[in-house]
């Protein structure tokens, strides 16, 4: 089953996570398990990278640059990350369902964990550590 936000429930989950976030926190996210979006601070978020960095290591995950969007939402700008999951021959596993969003220009459909920053260098560092990618 395909997770698919309509740009209004979607732009209301997101101005949510802008209204309602601290200082610290950094990132919102659709939690699959729990069919909710949430959001991650620096210290939840940097438990995250680790894993995702090892996970990479392992040939179990990928991020792939041409999946990073900057849509504007409802008059926001946000940065997208994509984390997707590799099977043993590191083909990208479709066991996530595939995840939709409607931005403001348009519409992004993938298979991953969809991440939202509302700062670009937030986005881009945490790309360079997961991937190993020297600054």
């Amino acid at each position: 089953m395909s997770i698919i936000y309509t740009s209004k429930s979607q732009a209301e989950e997101l101005k949510h996570f802008v209204e309602t976030k601290s200082k610290s926190d950094i990132v919102g996210f659709y939690h699959h398990e729990n069919r909710t979006y949430r959001k991650a601070n620096k210290e939840e978020w940097s438990g995250q990278l680790k894993a995702f960095r090892q996970y990479r290591k392992e040939a179990k995950l990928t991020i792939n640059i041409r999946n990073h969007r900057d849509p504007m939402i409802q008059g926001k700008q946000f940065y997208i990350l994509v984390v997707q999951s590799l099977d043993e021959s590191g083909k990208i596993q479709g066991n996530i369902d595939p995840m939709g969003l409607a931005f403001d220009t348009g519409s992004f459909l993938v298979s991953g964990l969809i991440y939202a920053f509302t700062n670009k260098d937030n986005r881009d560092k945490s790309y360079k550590y997961i991937m190993g990618i020297k600054a």
